[in-house]
């Protein structure tokens, strides 16, 4: 009677570490943002602002998003406390987490002291089949966010779109004809962030898996 392959110990423990590699989180994608335009703008103080919007409606809580690694250029520094809303917690002088836990908006803000660049990198997991909403954009000191580009008129600089395929993101400069909502001038030329995806460790991780895979299944059938 000829062993089914499939049932080999080699075969076994390929398909268990491919499936498990399959449920890992994004590898972290780099996001940058010049804001030397800032740096000493009456507009000042600002802050940065984050936020996860929940694609369902529901308050699902099926997609978490961390940010860590946050760099403020020279002179730049997070200050005062973070403002944390439903689904948030951390601040910039450690990590973020945004979960979709509440059906409109999970937000997070916090002032910082503008320096000549800001970075941070981003990590997700998702399940489910809705697409929620990460945002990224800066407020000037009435609370209200610089004017930019944004088609949708949400005046952010960096939407993604998180679902069970990835994360696409779109990207936009300030707006050179408005004032800030503070109604300062000048206004706030400043391009948009740049975001530098990195190569899916998980989906790396998959292909050598996926290589083990069909060598044990060589073996076994060289056997037989």
């Amino acid at each position: 009677m000829l062993r089914n392959p499939l049932a080999s110990k080699e075969v076994r423990l390929a398909l268990g570490i491919l499936l498990g590699s399959l449920a890992c989180p994004a590898a972290q994608i780099p996001i940058t943002l010049d804001t030397t335009p800032l740096i000493g703008h009456p507009a000042e103080p600002f802050s940065i602002a984050f936020s996860l919007v929940d694609g369902s409606g529901t308050g699902d809580a099926n997609t978490t998003v961390t940010l860590s690694n946050f760099v403020f250029g020279g002179g730049g520094a997070p200050f005062g406390p973070a403002a944390n809303g439903p689904g948030t917690s951390g601040d910039l002088t450690s990590s973020i987490t945004l979960n979709d836990n509440n059906p409109v908006s999970n937000d997070f803000s916090q002032e910082f002291t503008q320096g000549t660049q800001f970075a941070f990198n981003l990590s997700f997991v998702t399940s489910g089949t809705d697409s929620d909403t990460f945002l990224f954009g800066i407020t000037d000191s009435s609370g209200n966010l610089i004017p930019t580009l944004d088609p949708l008129g949400e005046n952010v600089l960096l939407r993604g779109i998180i679902d069970s395929s990835g994360i696409t993101f779109s990207t936009f400069a300030t707006d050179p004809s408005q004032d800030t909502a503070t109604g300062q001038q000048p206004p706030i030329i400043m391009g948009a962030p740049l975001v530098l995806p990195e190569p899916s460790t998980g989906l790396l991780t998959s292909v050598s898996i996926l290589a083990l895979l069909v060598f044990a299944v060589r073996r076994v059938r060289s056997e037989y």
